[in-house]
């Protein structure tokens, strides 16, 4: 067990973080997938290699012993409720290189592997992907021995089921567990990218799955099936993913309204693909990112998002910087990867604005986050015309407004210019797409304006 101290004292860097835990960061390490209910998260650097847990609140890292994906290897660690177990893969004791879907134990510090159906893929048997949120029931995939196909796979507490495909010699894939281990949601292979499919357990225990559709009524061709399914909410009502070809926007999912398409309205992109990659337990807040290319041939561009029922879809540095007035120290979010189960902590991909380097960042939302959008959706008596705008944006509002900012698609600050008689001058600013943020006694609403 290695640990790492980020600082040369633990507890001079305990009392710091105490003072600004809203937003920290951990400029070692790159990618995060997890976070728990105490706000700690996994987090690695490289392809195959070591998975660390990260206590921001300390400022401690701990090489757990997991294999990072990558190079064959696949899965996520992620968290009970009780933060006492984890998912992942690691490699089977005697095999060489051989992983598996396992289960880690946070008190013995040890992993269990969890066997396999019977087949391999060079160095996979298996790999871990979602842990039920009490810590019973594990999801991933294994390798079926006939078709040697990777299949959805779920880990009960004594043996592994096979989740089958609905696509007879395509794969399927497990990626999230709700609480109690009775709806498992994830991927299917067709004849497109992956669609989303979810399993509920039977009365033996075992598991049906069927495709989720955008229209109940017009069947399962790949027109009416949205993307993979990558998260579902702790009590197993919400689901969410993205990223198909026939709607590249993220969606939610429920039974009572069917899909919710989360269309980008974020940043103004003709090829964008949008992915919900985080959802608290009872389907109130959901995270994730879109995904898309400024110019063709260049390196992706990422949007974080953050969505609620009761101020919808939103970047979530508007949120994070403006709405909460956070610290981000410099940071641009990139990416929002998961938000624990108590929809406390979310952690995130971030960069220093100006460079290119990544690292791990953690926000921790404040208790009354939910009531400050509810305040915020009845700053809603404004109007701002006209849209698109050339050099003057009017303003209406019943309320007197506090202040007016400016941001660009990825959240930077542009401009906080004052309010003349209703109207804002416009004419510095370069055509494109912006976000107004008007702020009243009343809270703050976010606008997309069209500069011409």
């Amino acid at each position: 067990m290695k640990i790492k101290f980020l600082f040369a004292s633990a507890l001079f860097a305990l009392s710091i973080n105490q003072v600004s835990a809203q937003y920290l960061k951990n400029q070692d390490y790159i990618n995060s997938m997890g976070v728990s209910n105490t706000g700690k998260i996994s987090i690695y650097n490289s392809y195959a290699e070591s998975i660390f847990l990260w206590n921001p609140d300390a400022n401690i890292t701990t090489d757990i012993g997991a294999i990072s994906p990558g190079n064959g290897y696949g899965g996520l660690v992620m968290f009970s409720d009780d933060s006492n177990y984890t998912s992942g893969t690691s490699i089977v004791d005697g095999s060489g290189n051989i992983a598996e879907m396992s289960k880690y134990n946070m008190q013995t510090q040890q992993w269990q592997t969890l066997g396999r159906l019977g087949g391999t893929s060079g160095v996979s048997a298996g790999s871990g992907y979602d842990i039920s949120g009490d810590g019973n029931t594990i999801v991933g995939i294994s390798y079926d021995p006939v078709s040697k196909k990777a299949v959805g796979t779920v880990w009960n507490g004594t043996s592994l089921i096979n989740l089958g495909t609905l696509n007879p010699n395509r794969q399927s894939r497990a990626l999230s567990v709700s609480k109690d281990g009775s709806v498992v949601v994830g991927g299917q292979d067709t004849a497109s990218p992956f669609r989303g499919i979810v399993w509920r357990k039977n009365s033996s225990g075992t598991y049906d799955g069927s495709m989720l559709l955008i229209d109940p009524n017009l069947g399962n061709a790949d027109s009416n099936t949205l993307g993979e399914a990558r998260v579902v909410s702790g009590d197993g009502k919400w689901i969410g993913g993205g990223g198909a070809t026939n709607t590249t926007d993220a969606y939610l999912w429920n039974s009572v309204d069917g899909a919710i398409i989360l269309k980008n309205t974020l940043v103004q992109a003709a090829n964008s693909k949008g992915y919900v990659t985080g959802i608290n337990y009872d389907g109130s807040i959901a995270v994730g990112f879109f995904m898309y290319f400024q110019n063709l041939g260049e390196m992706p561009q990422y949007v974080p998002f953050i969505w609620t029922k009761q101020g919808g879809l939103k970047n979530l540095n508007t949120v994070v910087k403006d709405e909460l007035k956070f610290d981000l120290k410099g940071d641009i979010i990139q990416g929002a990867n998961d938000i624990s189960a108590n929809g406390k902590y979310i952690t995130a991909t971030s960069h220093v604005s100006g460079r290119s380097s990544f690292h791990t960042s953690r926000i921790q939302l404040p208790e009354n986050f939910l009531a400050i959008q509810q305040q915020e959706v009845k700053a809603n008596e404004i109007k701002l015309y006209p849209n698109p705008v050339k050099d003057y944006l009017n303003i209406d509002s019943k309320d007197k407004i506090e202040t007016i900012k400016i941001y660009n698609t990825v959240g930077q600050l542009i401009s906080q210019p004052k309010i003349t008689n209703n109207k804002v001058s416009l004419s510095n600013l370069s055509s494109g797409v912006y976000h107004v943020n008007v702020t009243t006694k009343n809270g703050t609403k976010s606008y997309k304006i069209i500069k011409k």
